[in-house]
């Protein structure tokens, strides 16, 4: 006799929704805490911290393909100045960037964040008059605490751009805090004393 293909019924529906009930009834507000914070994490990164990135990106490009090598593209030139000029003016100088360390941490101390590892390294952009400040910072804290303090990076810091978020829960610490470790770039306007060099 043979054999009939298995069927996907509405009996095995009912008991899918039955299981996934029973799993989100036994799931702790701490749980819950940790995925609002990765979906936070997810959402920031495509709405709000790639674009940045793509935006200094796009510039560079619009430079490197109008050099003064020839006068063809007269009017994609204009309009590669204008866009670097409202760049450069969105900005602030690298002059604030000791104001910038500052908050960071102040901020970590309002949200009640532990700064475990903080590490600055700047780099000149090439083809822009950017100063590019990499940061890799390492946190302690609850969720809710962790989630406070990116919301507060993103909001105090519009020339930020984050590169990488690995968040990682720890349910046997101590003081059961979580850590998230954070690869982010501030960009800053190049001052003159730096470009006449």
């Amino acid at each position: 006799m043979r054999e009939q293909p298995h069927r996907f019924g509405w009996r095995h529906l009912a008991l899918l929704r039955w299981h996934f009930r029973k799993c989100w009834a036994g799931t702790g507000l701490e749980t819950i805490l940790v995925l609002s914070l990765l979906v936070f994490v997810l959402a920031a990164g495509v709405f709000i911290i790639r674009p940045l990135h793509v935006e200094v990106q796009h510039l560079t490009n619009l430079i490197e393909r109008t050099r003064p090598e020839s006068n063809q593209n007269s009017t994609s030139a204009t309009s590669s100045i204008s866009s670097l000029a409202a760049f450069l003016e969105f900005v602030p100088p690298d002059s604030d960037f000791p104001e910038h360390v500052e908050a960071i941490h102040s901020l970590a101390a309002q949200m009640s964040v532990s700064l475990l590892q903080v590490e600055y390294q700047s780099a000149i952009n090439q083809n822009l008059p950017i100063n590019e400040i990499g940061i890799h910072m390492v946190l302690a804290g609850q969720p809710v605490s962790l989630r406070r303090y990116m919301d507060g990076l993103l909001l105090e810091f519009p020339n930020l751009a984050i590169d990488n978020l690995a968040y990682e829960h720890q349910p046997t610490t101590a003081d059961e805090s979580d850590h998230l470790t954070i690869d982010a770039r501030l960009y800053f306007r190049v001052s003159s004393k730096v470009t006449g060099r």
